[in-house]
């Protein structure tokens, strides 16, 4: 997937959905509620149905900052000159792309990363000596790995989608449950999720903080459709 032609294709439909862009650096995860979707339009769609139809975007480049390597940290020089040549053809290319609309105090996301980056990430590791940069095994397939993760890229991936998609499913149950809807504040409704839904406690990748606002969105969005 070319990030520059899908850039393109964001500002367009979202010309489109008469849909504003605001131009931002990304968003502190850690300080947001946030919930990743699968695909820019529905980003954009969601917008367009809001009284400020506006997006953020995050658009981040490859630039020589990224393929510098200090000198100290060069393990094997050839490999670090035919590294830089190799990746040089990426300059200027887009490396990084998030897209955020925010509605019911959630922060919905969509972000991709280029193709080539994970490969780019594995062969700069090739380059520096190896106490710069120690490798592992991934938890669930076995791929060598750096330390950063317990999991590759691509197991990490499935078990946040499916993260994603469980505490997706608990939020519309719940959105359905009158016993939940009647509870009073957020301490009695993290109380009940966590007694009907123990084993999630246990889920690094479901956010139980997450669940409550949705299951208020998911309400909210039915009755609107009722209306």
């Amino acid at each position: 997937m070319d990030l520059d032609n899908l850039e393109q294709e964001i500002r367009q439909y979202a010309s489109k959905k008469e849909v504003s862009i605001i131009e931002a650096t990304a968003l502190d995860e850690e300080k947001v509620i946030d919930f990743i979707v699968n695909d820019y339009p529905e980003i954009i769609d969601l917008a367009s149905q809001l009284d400020k139809k506006i997006i953020i975007i995050s658009v981040a480049k490859f630039d020589e900052e990224n393929l510098e390597i200090k000198e100290k940290e060069i393990g094997d020089r050839n490999k670090a000159e035919e590294f830089k040549r190799e990746f040089k053809k990426y300059l200027g290319k887009n490396l990084y792309i998030g897209l955020y609309c925010i509605n019911e105090g959630i922060v919905f996301n969509f972000h991709v990363r280029a193709e080539w980056h994970l490969e780019f990430v594995m062969k700069k590791g090739e380059v520096l000596k190896s106490e710069e940069l120690d490798e592992t095994s991934c938890k669930e397939c076995g791929t060598e790995i750096f330390v950063f993760e317990e999991y590759c890229s691509e197991c990490l991936k499935k078990k946040r989608k499916a993260g994603e998609e469980k505490t997706k499913e608990v939020a519309k149950e719940l959105a359905n449950n009158n016993e939940f809807s009647g509870l009073k504040n957020d301490a009695e409704r993290k109380l009940f999720i966590e007694e009907k839904y123990p084993d999630l406690k246990d889920n690094e990748y479901v956010r139980i903080g997450q669940i409550t606002p949705l299951a208020k969105a998911f309400l909210n969005s039915q009755k609107r459709k009722n209306n």
